[in-house]
């Protein structure tokens, strides 16, 4: 990779609001791992999208919610490979979210990730 070609991508990454690690900058273009980059928050225009096909329902609970109330989640943790991406969205009421822990939970509730008219049901075996 040339110069101009590096500072084209580093600028371009350094102007786009969904990196919110800027010092993960240099390793993501050196190395290509999208972690060091921090792409961790769904945007709004996401979270209304998704609270929208879940129809203002809590994923977990089932209850419905006002979607100032509710959150935006990783259905495959952010920390263990999950990307920042519509399909791995779930949006969850603000307790179930923060009470949820990282999937590990004993009942191991799960979630469904639709991608086109198919859906995959997504179960998280209980920590060992």
């Amino acid at each position: 990779m040339n110069a101009a070609t590096l500072e084209a991508r580093i600028k371009a990454l350094l102007d786009d609001d969904e990196v919110q690690n800027n010092r993960g900058i240099y390793e993501y273009v050196l190395t290509g791992n999208e972690k060091s980059l921090n792409l961790r928050a769904f945007d709004d225009k996401m979270k209304r999208k998704v609270y929208e096909q879940q129809g203002g329902v809590c994923r977990a609970c089932k209850k419905p919610f006002d979607i100032a109330q509710m959150e935006a989640d990783h259905i495959v943790p952010w920390h263990k490979g999950g990307k920042t991406i519509l399909e791995n969205c779930q949006i969850l009421c603000m307790i179930c979210n923060r009470t949820k822990g990282d999937g590990s939970r004993a009942d191991g509730w799960g979630v469904q990730v639709r991608r086109g008219t198919a859906a995959l049901r997504l179960t998280v075996a209980p920590a060992r």
